[in-house]
């Protein structure tokens, strides 16, 4: 009709067509809409901007966005996949001693990052009840631990808290502490951890 060339000559409507037909189907636009733009993500933020991963173990990154994002899908990649990648969900899988950067990116067009540094290394040997390396188990073992378990030894290193674990339990207490004093002292001759 004449209202719809005229409405097509200043941008009110948009021709289309019917699926499977030659026939136009005119859609309207109203120029006094209101145009909302859509919320993006202007935060992103990761659970860890550094981590130690071991050969052999995985750890999960966990990402956060502004809860009122419109999409929250995200695209993970690795530095250097020859030391370590990254799947769909954020988790991180060593594949040689190094350091890669994991980064996490927004997909709708905000151009928001997060990033972590990964540092993938040989898992430590551990030596249980020799907190201070002489390579022997003495008392002097057993009163580290005791002071680890109430913390008074707060300097207490990666391996040392390893090492006093000697139940097993992923806890250091007094138990820990008597265990070591009873294996120093030969009434025991190995440790239950060592069991396990």
């Amino acid at each position: 009709s004449r209202d719809f060339a005229k409405a097509m000559n200043v941008g009110l409507a948009t021709p289309a067509y019917a699926v499977g037909t030659d026939h136009p189907i005119l859609s309207w636009q109203d120029p006094n809409a209101e145009v909302i733009a859509p919320v993006l993500v202007s935060q992103l933020t990761l659970s860890a901007e550094t981590l130690t991963v071991y050969l052999g173990e995985t750890a999960q990154l966990t990402a956060t966005v502004n809860e009122d994002a419109e999409n929250k899908t995200l695209t993970w990649t690795s530095s250097d996949t020859t030391i370590a990648t990254v799947d769909e969900t954020g988790l991180v899988t060593p594949v040689a001693a190094g350091e890669a950067t994991i980064t996490v990116s927004s997909n709708d067009g905000s151009g928001k990052t997060a990033t972590c540094t990964v540092t993938v290394a040989e898992k430590p040997v551990v030596v249980y009840g020799d907190l201070n390396g002489d390579a022997s188990v003495t008392a002097a073992d057993a009163i580290m631990t005791y002071a680890i378990a109430n913390g008074k030894m707060t300097t207490a290193t990666e391996a040392q808290v390893a090492a006093a674990d000697v139940n097993g339990d992923g806890n250091i207490n007094a138990a820990d502490a008597i265990i070591i004093y009873s294996y120093a002292n030969g009434k025991i001759t190995q440790f239950p951890a060592e069991a396990n």
